[in-house]
């Protein structure tokens, strides 16, 4: 894996964490799978609220943008703005979301 690739995936992890976190979450999941052409990421948020689930959908699902897949990454986690969250999302190339019993699922694949 590059390092840019590598560090692409720590800014991301890093950002989606915080964000949790931040807004009181405390059982959460977190996985990544990498296999020849992409990149996922599983989140898994107990109890999540209305709230943000509605702000994570709005930021998350959105087209994959090569200027900010370029350089824009590098910016990740420089503020605590949460249009932060708007770039993780154009960083990737399909995104989806369910919930089952109080539990947001969300799945984010990359291709690489």
């Amino acid at each position: 894996m590059r390092v840019n690739e590598s560090k692409k995936i720590g800014k991301i992890s890093d950002e989606l964490v915080t964000y949790l976190v931040k807004n009181g979450y405390e059982d959460i999941s977190y996985r990544i799978k990498k296999d020849e052409s992409t990149l996922s990421v599983f989140l898994e948020i107990a109890d999540i609220k209305d709230v943000h689930e509605q702000a994570l959908i709005y930021a998350l699902d959105s087209q994959r943008n090569y200027d900010i897949e370029e350089f824009g990454w590098e910016l990740l986690g420089e503020s605590a703005s949460a249009n932060e969250l708007e770039l993780v999302g154009m960083l990737f190339d399909r995104f989806h979301y369910e919930k089952d019993n109080g539990v947001g699922k969300i799945r984010l694949v990359r291709n690489i």
